[in-house]
């Protein structure tokens, strides 16, 4: 696996550049909006929704974009094992339990395959937050609408996306550990 480190380094400083400048422009497009709000408090969702849509789209975006040449790293590793023991690998990865013999092919293999998800995983977890920030945003000032099917849409919608983004964080936190412990266990040994 080639080196990967400053690209993604790249990405993650014009990510932060590109969500700041996406928040600030948002929340002024928002400002503009709210101006015709009534409500003080719909004005403030309606800042704060615009904000997030366009700070968290722009930044899901800008990641899309680097990690996409970078996607393949995860998968070379695996390419031509059969699924039986592509689940093999994976399953040692999860439990961090080293594949024997540690100087073998398909360890090195392992042991590729979890410097890719350690690295990359947390890229491409940032990239969905991004995203579910992004979708639901604009859906905040909805909150507060004077139609009850629309307040309760918002309510779901809103509920729906955190509830994925909060699940989805877990498992790649998880996988991410998991795939740190096992190089720590299998790279003494290489």
């Amino acid at each position: 696996m080639e080196d990967i480190g400053p690209t993604l380094q790249r990405a993650r400083r014009r990510a932060t550049w590109i969500v700041a400048v996406g928040t600030v422009l948002g929340g002024v497009g928002g400002v503009v909006l709210a101006l015709t709000s009534d409500s003080g408090l719909a004005g403030i969702l309606i800042v704060i929704g615009i904000a997030c849509a366009v700070g968290g789209l722009a930044g899901a975006v800008t990641l899309a974009l680097h990690l996409t040449g970078l996607l393949p790293e995860l998968s070379r590793p695996l390419a031509g094992l059969d699924r039986a023991t592509r689940q093999a690998v994976n399953r040692s990865i999860r439990t961090a339990t080293p594949i024997p013999p540690l100087d073998g092919e398909l360890a090195l293999r392992g042991a590729e395959r979890a410097r890719a998800l350690a690295l990359l995983l947390p890229y491409q977890t940032a990239q969905l937050v991004l995203l579910y920030v992004g979708i639901g945003g604009p859906q905040l000032a909805q909150l507060t609408s004077d139609e009850p099917w629309q307040i309760w849409f918002s309510r779901i919608f809103v509920a729906a996306v955190a509830v994925t983004a909060v699940a989805f964080v877990a498992w790649a936190r998880r996988r991410t550990a998991a795939a740190r412990r096992y190089l720590l266990v299998v790279e003494p040994a290489a």
